[in-house]
């Protein structure tokens, strides 16, 4: 993706819930929920790339990957009863929804994590149609999608997108993976709400996340005040090379919102910057707590990368962290599934790890301490 912290490495090598409703999705989308009625305008303010008009019904995406042109739909001619999703992500958000039914073909299906969707793949409901790179073209149109949801990546090959829509596909072009804020991310089950019929669901989980998330949030704005916030080490050398996450990425905002401060970080970018490791190695010596560091599950496997990163402190401190915990053996990931949909059980992980004087739990969702 266009930049290259731990979640996009992840999301570019596969290509790529927790469930609260199991009830089948409709075709078509329904009414403006009362929420919605009452304000017009965009319902996902939160949201970067893309924006709901309640009124006209129409659903705007701006495709940063294409120099960010914007298309425009209307809701009610969406149909949403066979899908294709090129990103696990995208059946994250139907799945949430109840709508799994409903999914048909999944890029990288080895990868998928959620146990029903799981179950749906090795029952054959659910095939397999390739990557963004290299598409299943005869297999997408043997399921006779009726929707295709696919994201693009800027400066590089997209062409499978048009060739898509030369096949008479509808093509949903989705940026939620550049999504900047958290919620932002989150907003994306208002988009297929509406294109589903679930809008009065879609609001629900919404907006319960958004409170949940602020809360946690709040609170430890006002447990730490203006005393200075956790050191933070994030990532870990990749071919030589570290990569350290914008202030304005997605990432950095998370660990910034359950006060931590990314060492090496660039407050104003919002891609990842690089680092030389003996650079790191010079900020490490001050990190309290490492997260992510590359695929590793325990800290053998840390220092077997590099024996050099043994001498971190936090290391010595046992204070490293991986997002991995909820991850099948091939790589699959929930962190990138119901973690897009629940980012505020990320953010209490995040604040259990940096603030375990204010959050008493040993219980982490997504996150493992590794020994």
């Amino acid at each position: 993706m266009t930049h290259i912290d731990s979640h996009c490495i992840t999301r570019y090598l596969i290509c790529l819930a927790v469930l609260y409703f199991l009830c089948a999705c409709g075709n078509g989308a329904g009414n403006a929920s009362d929420s919605e009625a009452c304000n017009p305008h965009s319902v996902s303010d939160e949201s970067e790339y893309f924006s709901i008009d309640a009124q006209s019904n129409i659903l705007t995406i701006k495709e940063a990957w294409n120099n960010g042109q914007s298309e425009s739909y209307d809701i009610s001619s969406i149909n949403a009863e066979r899908i294709v999703c090129m990103s696990s992500s995208h059946a994250a958000f139907l799945c949430e929804l109840g709508c799994q039914n409903n999914i048909v073909g999944i890029a990288g299906t080895r990868f998928i994590y959620n146990p029903q969707l799981q179950k749906r793949i090795q029952m054959g409901l659910i095939q397999e149609v390739g990557s963004e790179s290299l598409p299943d073209y005869e297999m997408i149109i043997s399921l006779k999608p009726t929707l295709v949801t696919a994201y693009g990546i800027s400066g590089s090959d997209n062409s499978y997108i048009e060739t898509l829509r030369r096949y008479g596909l509808t093509v949903l072009v989705l940026d939620d993976y550049l999504e900047a804020s958290p919620l932002g991310r989150m907003a994306y089950i208002k988009l297929f709400g509406a294109i589903t019929g679930h809008r009065a669901e879609a609001d629900s989980i919404y907006n319960a996340g958004v409170g949940k998330y602020n809360a946690i949030r709040d609170s430890i704005a006002e447990a730490i005040g203006g005393s200075e916030k956790v050191k933070v080490l994030m990532n870990a050398p990749f071919k030589g090379i570290w990569y350290i996450p914008g202030g304005r990425n997605y990432t950095a905002r998370m660990i910034n919102d359950a006060g931590g401060q990314i060492l090496g970080s660039n407050p104003d970018a919002v891609s990842s910057t690089t680092e030389s490791l003996e650079k790191m190695l010079v900020l490490a010596s001050d990190a309290q707590v490492w997260f992510n560091p590359n695929t590793a599950t325990t800290i053998f496997e840390v220092i077997e990368q590099n024996p050099l990163l043994s001498d971190i402190p936090a290391v010595r401190n046992l204070q490293v962290y991986n997002n991995n915990l909820r991850q099948r053996e091939n790589g699959g990931s929930d962190i990138w599934e119901s973690g897009y949909v629940h980012p505020e059980l990320i953010l209490k992980d995040l604040a259990m790890i940096l603030h375990p004087e204010i959050f008493h739990s040993d219980s982490l969702y997504y996150h493992r301490r590794l020994k």
